[in-house]
Formats: structure tokens, C-alpha cells, sequence
């Protein structure tokens, strides 16, 4: 299936993506597409609603980023991550959110096996 490392692949659950897909690389791959397309504008969305201190933004922003890290079987880190960013903003929590922003290990590693897993894929 891939050449990845076996921590990448742990990272991002590239057979359960693939098995959510029937199987099929060119729909996993367009999946990985859309998520390498939005996931940045998301986070800005994100930084931006807890700068105006828009919980209602912030909360539906956060939605849509743990279900785009779900989408592509993201590690659990990850999509604790952003239920984490939903729950506090859902509860006016922006110290929370800040706190979530700040820490981006598991955001990093994912993007770099995603971005790893694409560069394998057929165009």
C-alpha cells in the first residue's frame, strides 16, 4: 500500500481511510486533496474568531476542522485536537483554544505523512 514509515503510517490510518473509500487510492487521494486545500484556511478562520473573541465562529470553525481531520483518518491526537478547540469554544473557553492553537505537533506530523502518502499517489 505505501513506503511510509511505520509512524507515519500510524499517524494518519491511511488502511482505514482507503477501507472508508472502498479501497480506492484515486478517492483517498482527492479526500487528502480537499483536506491539504482547507485545513489551513480553517485554522486561520479559527485564529481569527478567537482573536475577535467569536465564540459562535469559532465553535462552527472547529466543527468543520475535526470533521475534515476525521475525514482523512487522522490520528487520535489530532482529532481530540479539534473536539478539544468545539468543546472550549462551545464553552467560551478561548484561553483553551489558544492553548490548543499553540501546540502543533500532531497537526505537523499529520500534514507531512499526508503530504508524504499524496506525493505517492497517482496524479
Amino acid at each position: 500500500m505505501s513506503r511510509l514509515s511505520p509512524e507515519l503510517l500510524r499517524i494518519v490510518r491511511l488502511a482505514e481511510l482507503l477501507q472508508n473509500v472502498a479501497d480506492s487510492e484515486h478517492i483517498a487521494c482527492m479526500v487528502i486533496d480537499g483536506f491539504l486545500v482547507h485545513h489551513e484556511p480553517q485554522l486561520i478562520e479559527i485564529s481569527g474568531a478567537v482573536e475577535q473573541g467569536d465564540l459562535s465562529v469559532l465553535a462552527q470553525a472547529a466543527h468543520r476542522l475535526k470533521g475534515s481531520v476525521s475525514a482523512v483518518s487522522a490520528a487520535g491526537a489530532s482529532t481530540a485536537r479539534a473536539a478539544a478547540m468545539e468543546l472550549a469554544a462551545l464553552h467560551g473557553d478561548l484561553n483553551a483554544v489558544r492553548s490548543e492553537l499553540a501546540a502543533p505537533a500532531p497537526r505537523v506530523a499529520t500534514l507531512e505523512a499526508l503530504r508524504a502518502w499524496r506525493a505517492e499517489c497517482a496524479p
